[in-house]
């Protein structure tokens, strides 16, 4: 009997140790999937207070149309009667988040009754929400240097005493807006800054018309002063090139403006015609054509450049043999006889077609634009590599 109880009792016991270790399991599972729970609660918490937006205190450069032409136009708004002012260089810089930025605008006034034109620096504040400016600096003669040192570390050295403010508006920049704009810049250029608007010439195009010196410009300037003042923009093409955009400016004269553009907005170069430089669209028609095609269109450069009187341009297509044979060596002598044998202004009509050898002959008849008068030309010519010809001619 003693010993049934002290079985009894010994079952209880491990019983109960058994419950007591149960119960201990539990209650720290229990508490280590409370804590996991707090951790991973904790986690979203410290993300979002990291999340908050902070003001982007780095500065830009500006490449869009759309910003430049904005700038234009809160500027042009409160200058002089007869000033026109152009932005050459923009910088962003947010000065609140999404709501308002600074433009740092560097560009030229030109003054169109005096025929002048100063650099010109403006710091600009624009508030998205409410759609207003304010000029926060602006500086007249600065230079191009001090304004990027000005820009870039987002001085404010020149601060406005004056209260400009006003509405703008951001808009999309056409085709024919963005050419526009080109010309008319170019032409200010002209009448108030020749000497820059000779320096952003193509280069091979200020060998080949203007031999590489500015007075041959400023002479062609001067000469034609009273269209450049009266010219206007008349219609537009634009070229997609690899690397750049072609625009094609014409004028109520008919006379072409052609500005490559490359990486940057104002990063652009100048032909005044369509014939003396090879266009990458004139190439590629060229390199398609038969012989035919090919002397008819070289010919077309020759009547050009005589029309314009581009004398030098034309001696570079001349063979040297015929220069020689007819003393023609010299530019003056060579300028006298084309004078003397082709017209003021001259109007092809094509005839006959013959290929001797390696020689391309052309009969055509020569027309004065200006008059009745008309003569039969032949002229000979041979082809070179790529777009290359030499070429002579008899009456």
């Amino acid at each position: 009997m003693k010993n049934n109880n002290i079985l009894k009792y010994s079952i209880i016991l491990v019983i109960i140790v058994f419950l007591i270790i149960l119960f201990i399991l539990l209650r720290l599972n229990k508490d280590t999937t409370e804590t996991g729970n707090h951790i991973n609660e904790e986690e979203p918490y410290k993300e979002e207070e990291m999340g908050e937006l902070e003001i982007d205190e780095s500065i830009d450069e500006v490449n869009e149309l759309n910003s430049f032409c904005m700038a234009e136009e809160v500027i042009n708004q409160h200058l002089n009667s007869g000033n026109k002012f152009y932005a050459s260089k923009i910088y962003f810089q947010e000065t609140d988040v999404v709501v308002s930025y600074r433009l740092y605008v560097f560009g030229e006034i030109f003054d169109t009754v005096n025929k002048t034109s100063q650099n010109a620096f403006y710091a600009i504040d624009f508030d998205t929400t409410t759609g207003t400016y304010k000029y926060s600096q602006q500086k007249l003669d600065i230079d191009q240097t001090e304004f990027e040192q000005i820009a870039t570390a987002g001085e404010q050295r020149y601060v406005t005493t004056e209260e400009i403010t006003g509405e703008f508006f951001q808009d999309d920049i056409a085709d024919n807006e963005t050419v526009k704009r080109y010309f008319e810049y170019y032409k200010m250029l002209i009448l108030t800054n020749p000497e820059k608007a000779y320096s952003l010439i193509d280069e091979k195009y200020k060998e080949l018309r203007f031999e590489n010196n500015y007075d041959n410009f400023s002479n062609y300037i001067q000469q034609n002063i009273s269209e450049f003042e009266s010219m206007e923009f008349s219609k537009f093409t634009v070229n997609y090139l690899n690397s750049s955009k072609q625009y094609v400016a014409y004028s109520n004269y008919e006379d072409y403006y052609i500005f490559t553009v490359n990486d940057r907005i104002m990063n652009f170069t100048v032909l005044l015609d369509e014939y003396i430089v090879d266009l990458p669209q004139f190439v590629t028609k060229y390199e398609e054509s038969d012989s035919r095609v090919k002397t008819g269109l070289n010919i077309s450069k020759f009547i050009n450049g005589l029309n314009d009187k581009n004398y030098y341009y034309v001696s570079t297509l001349i063979a040297d043999s015929f220069k020689t044979a007819n003393n023609l060596t010299n530019i003056t002598d060579l300028e006298n006889y084309l004078k003397t044998n082709f017209y003021d202004q001259n109007e092809v009509e094509y005839s006959i077609f013959t290929e001797q050898g390696s020689y391309c002959i052309y009969d055509v008849t020569l027309k004065n634009k200006n008059g009745t008068e008309t003569k039969s030309v032949k002229f000979v010519m041979e082809l070179g590599d790529g777009t290359d010809f030499k070429m002579s001619f008899s009456f």
